[in-house]
């Protein structure tokens, strides 16, 4: 798993991943999606989720993905903070994301905060000289 830390942001929480891959710089994202709602809580493994995503841009991949955390959040009453399974492939001029998250309805858990959305302001997907990846992400809260 990579890591992950929190930078300033005059309205909104903003994080930088920094991984070995990009299968895992995608869940690390995850990682620090749910510390900005629920904190360092650990959130019980109930319910679980397949998700499986196409875009041309890994950005675009980035905003879907945790977009659907969002609306899992919204729709489902869900937090899905556990990424059993992750891999992103290239099927021709696509990235392809599937993925499982485990977690639970968020009724038993203290939030610190509401995700409204997310936003491709700052967002950023770079594979560094060093073979590292980053990404950066601003959450709209």
């Amino acid at each position: 798993m990579g890591s992950y830390e929190f930078l300033e942001h005059t309205a909104d929480e903003k994080f930088r991943v920094t991984a070995k891959s990009l299968d895992d710089a995608f869940a690390t994202s995850v990682q620090a999606f749910y510390e900005i709602l629920v904190g360092k809580e650990h959130v019980k493994k109930q319910e679980s989720r397949d998700i499986t995503l196409s875009a041309n841009k890994l950005t675009t991949l980035l905003y879907d993905f945790l977009n659907e955390l969002v609306f899992y959040f919204d729709d489902a009453d869900l937090l899905l903070p556990h990424v059993e399974a992750l891999a992103i492939d290239k099927e021709g001029d696509e990235f392809v994301l599937n993925a499982t998250l485990v977690g639970d309805k968020q009724y038993d858990y203290d939030l610190r905060t509401e995700i409204k959305n997310m936003t491709y302001s700052e967002m950023a997907v770079t594979e560094k000289k060093n073979g590292q990846w980053e990404l950066v992400v601003v959450v709209d809260i």
